[in-house]
């Protein structure tokens, strides 16, 4: 595979991995697209989507390194007394978080890799999410916003997540439109979604190393090359979507998914 084609790949993940339009669809579209000169390098091309996806929560674990550190601090602390602060309850509402996801990964995962991979497949998911996107901003305008996380709508937001191991199916897409129709506001939803993202992806990067990856294609300039891609502009694509979130509709990356969708459904044919 050419460095120019592993460029393109890291863009293309560092532009969709922290929006919520599924950075898997858009990689397994692309991958579609060139599957003819690709079929004899698909290991290459699994270790280097690990590690995309592995540089990517580096740059969240950067991104919200102090927010981190005071959940880790106060999450392995012991105190006596009913008091429990915030940073430690938040550390369990994270590694809550995380079950359904494994659960999920672990009994679907085969079938997902099996069937999921087509245009078809991507463009109903892409139609599912962006149908999604309306429902939530109808409904954020009527119902009232706590800053304040449940367990209820932690558990509502880990199901979500669960759901996003379907190529298509974006984890921040999902996540955060499960959080604003369960009345959480903006702030509180985007953080929680990407804090809760860190221990979900690396499960993922961990579960494909030792389970799926078959030891090859370890061309080393390949992946520096998805590395700095990846790291260095998911930085940019993290702050940049909090800005919209916090600010704007969704319902622009709605009105992308559907015109992707329809793309998607037109290359079935033509691939």
């Amino acid at each position: 595979m050419d460095y120019f084609f592993a460029f393109f790949l890291g863009i293309v993940q560092w532009i969709t991995e922290f929006l919520p339009v599924s950075s898997s669809g858009h990689l397994i579209f692309f991958q579609e697209i060139f599957w003819d000169s690709l079929q004899k390098e698909t290991s290459e091309l699994f270790l280097f989507d690990v590690v995309l996806h592995f540089w990517s929560v580096c740059a969240l674990v950067l991104y919200y390194h102090r927010s981190l550190w005071n959940i880790i601090r106060d999450f392995f602390s012991f105190k006596w007394g009913v008091y429990v602060s915030p940073e430690k309850k938040m550390g369990w509402f994270i590694a809550l978080s995380v079950f359904p996801l494994i659960l999920t990964g672990v009994l679907f995962w085969d079938f997902l890799e099996m069937y999921a991979h087509s245009f078809l497949f991507i463009a109903c998911m892409f139609l599912i999410s962006a149908m999604f996107f309306f429902l939530a901003e109808w409904m954020f305008s009527k119902k009232s916003k706590t800053s304040d996380l449940s367990f209820i709508q932690v558990c509502g937001m880990s199901v979500a997540q669960a759901c996003a191991v379907i190529p298509g199916i974006s984890r921040s897409w999902a996540t955060l439109s499960t959080g604003i129709l369960m009345g959480i506001d903006r702030k509180q939803a985007i953080d929680f979604s990407f804090l809760m993202g860190i221990p979900a992806i690396l499960w993922a990067v961990c579960y494909q190393l030792l389970f799926k990856w078959d030891g090859q294609g370890e061309n080393i300039w390949f992946l520096c090359i998805g590395f700095i891609t990846s790291f260095l502009f998911s930085l940019i694509s993290i702050h940049f979507f909090i800005q919209v979130f916090k600010r704007y509709s969704l319902r622009f990356f709605a009105y992308y998914l559907c015109i992707v969708a329809c793309v998607s459904f037109i290359f079935n044919f033509l691939f």
